[in-house]
Parts: structure tokens; sequence; C-alpha cells
């Protein structure tokens, strides 16, 4: 997805914000995450899924709970044959999934994609382990049970890389979830019909639904003078309220006050730099749904 030329400035642009520490390797530390975690993949371009079959850490703790015999491997097949599935029905591609230059747009519709096909696997498995339906609600957390919690990455992955890892199966588990109380699968399928917007309207299934708060287009530019210091643009977005929240608890905001504050977000935009002497900068123009948000 990303040329090796978009990687440094990714990582820089990261450290502008301080998402990541000084001197982290972005793709070093992301993709050593990724080889240890992934289980399955998907590729809507060649058409062919993948999944692990080396043991899972998760298959000792199944025959704790008394499922021996249970495949941890046959779960997340399910999982990928979904995304096949709707890929031949949706056509994944055509989401803005790969939306670069709005990446909460980009995440925001990836949830969709994730959080359904982590539905139908939680399906197949409560039907496989003939879960009552009284006790479905109960297991939503089984993905930290099984290698998808925070906890497996370890304490040295950094918030905006967990939690952007994370949300596309547990936060879009919980949009689908939503969509399918309201309307049935007419209603999931509606969703890649019109994704999300914004990870707000992930996060705050009902201003999806209600077609409330649509995010505000908001661009930021930076001051003249920085040009003609020799500053040079390295990437430019959209955080969105989610990393907004991240940002703010990186800076020193206790959580309860993080989420508070970005749940104000009317939309973003931002320009990072590259200075003279390895300098980062970036100039960030925010919009608010109030007054009172702003503050």
């Amino acid at each position: 997805e990303y040329p090796e030329s978009e990687w440094p400035k990714m990582e820089a642009t990261l450290k502008a914000f301080g998402f990541i520490p000084p001197k982290m390797d972005l793709k070093k530390a992301l993709t050593g995450l990724l080889e240890d975690q992934v289980a399955g993949l998907y590729d809507p371009r060649g058409k062919v899924l993948y999944v692990n079959a080396s043991p899972l850490e998760g298959a000792e703790l199944l025959e704790g709970l008394g499922m021996e015999g249970f495949s941890l491997q046959d779960v997340f097949l399910v999982h990928e044959l979904a995304h096949a599935v709707t890929d031949q029905h949706f056509r994944l591609l055509g989401l803005p999934i790969e939306d670069k230059a709005n990446e909460d747009r980009a995440s925001a519709a990836r949830c969709v994609v994730e959080g359904d096909a982590t539905w139908v696997m939680l399906q197949y498995m409560f039907k496989a382990l003939q879960v009552p339906p009284s006790q479905q609600g109960q297991m939503d957390d089984l993905m930290a049970t099984l290698g998808l919690g925070r906890e497996l990455m370890g304490q040295t992955a950094p918030a905006y890389i967990q939690e952007n890892l994370l949300v596309g199966y547990l936060g879009g588990l919980a949009l689908v979830k939503a969509a399918y109380a309201r309307g049935g699968f007419p209603a999931v399928n509606a969703l890649y019909a019109r994704p999300p917007a914004s990870m707000e309207q992930v996060l705050h299934p009902e201003k999806y639904f209600v077609g409330k708060d649509e995010p505000v287009r908001v661009e930021a530019v930076a001051p003249k003078a920085w040009g003609a210091a020799g500053f040079k643009e390295i990437g430019r977005g959209v955080w969105g309220e989610m990393n907004i929240r991240i940002l703010l608890e990186e800076w020193g905001c206790g959580e309860a006050d993080a989420t508070r504050a970005s749940e104000g977000w009317g939309g973003d935009g931002y320009v990072a730099f590259r200075g003279p002497g390895e300098v980062l900068a970036y100039a960030w123009t925010t919009q608010w749904d109030s007054e009172r948000d702003a503050a």
C-alpha cells in the first residue's frame, strides 16, 4: 500500500505531532508488529486470501476453556472468506479504504469492512460453540481473548499504532451490530453503499444513522515565511476525532478530558514540514461543533 518513499514522510509527520517516539523506525516497528500478530489477510487486488497455518496463542486458551478441537485457523478463515464475498458484491477497493489524503475517512471505511468480517466470524463461533443468544452479547470482547487485544501488542507500541490497528475490528464491530439491530442485513449492506464519512460516525453510530454532524472540510495553510526559510512539505491529511483524542492523551491530558474534548470535533486539516537541520513543524487547522467545544 505504501511505496518506499512514503515511509520517511509518514514517520516524520507522526513524530512532528508526537504520536510516536523521536527515534522510532516506523516501518520496522509496524512490520514487526504485523508479522507477529496478523492471523489472516485478504488481498482485494489479487483476489487471494491467506491464513496463518502456525499455531496461534489463543489455541491453548481455548483448550483451557474446554474447547479442544476447535480450530482458530477456521475462525480466521471465515473472517477472510467474508472479505472475499463482500468484495465480490461490493468491490472493496471502490470504498475509500486507501484514501491517503484523508486517513480519518479511510479508517472509517475500513471499519465497515473489518467490522463486518468480525461480526460474521463471531456468528460462526457462536454457532460452532452452541452459544445461546442470551450469552452472545457478553462475548463481544472475544477478539481480545483471541489475540487482538492491546496487551498482546506489547507495551512498547505507541497508542496511535495500537488503536488504529484495533479500531477496525472493535469499533467496526460495534457499528455493524448497530446497523444490523436497526435493519438486519439490508442495513449492513447499506454501510458499503454509503460508508461513514469519518471516525466520528463510527465512534458515535447514531450520528451516522441520522445523517447529522457530517465532517467539515478544512484546509491547513502554512505561513509563507516557512517556505522562504527552507521548510519542505512532507505530509498532509486529516486526524479526526479518534486521533485527536490519542494526541491529547499523548500531550498530557487525562483520558476523560481527552475524550470529552475530542467529541466536539467538526473537522480538521494538517500539513507537516521538515526544515533545515531536520527540524519538524506543522500547521494544523481545526473546526469544532460549537464555541464551547472549541474552548
